[in-house]
């Protein structure tokens, strides 16, 4: 089993990729209807996309993060391959 990386891997370049994404995410309407993705933000908010087996492309986690079914839930995404980017605090603000 794959051992999910521990808060010191966190990423604080706001640049990186996937946090561009889901700034585009977020910001351009046109953009997720054209993919067909959007961002869900929440512990709540996943659990109800994993219930509907919605597919998930990659989580972003904050240090934050204190709930035990959120904490589980990214050890299950992370264990099936899904990719989980540690972000800094400042870096979730934004």
């Amino acid at each position: 089993a794959r051992s999910m990386p521990h808060s010191d891997h966190a990423l604080a370049d706001a640049t990186h990729p996937l946090i561009a994404e889901v700034r585009r995410l977020l910001k351009d309407r046109t953009h997720r209807d054209a993919t067909g993705t959007f961002f869900v933000e929440g512990v709540r908010f996943l659990c109800r996309a994993t219930e509907r087996k919605v597919k998930v492309r990659f989580l972003v986690v904050s240090p934050l993060l204190t709930s035990p079914r959120g904490r589980a839930l990214v050890q299950e995404y992370w264990q099936a391959g899904v990719p989980c980017v540690h972000v800094s605090s400042p870096t979730f603000a934004e």
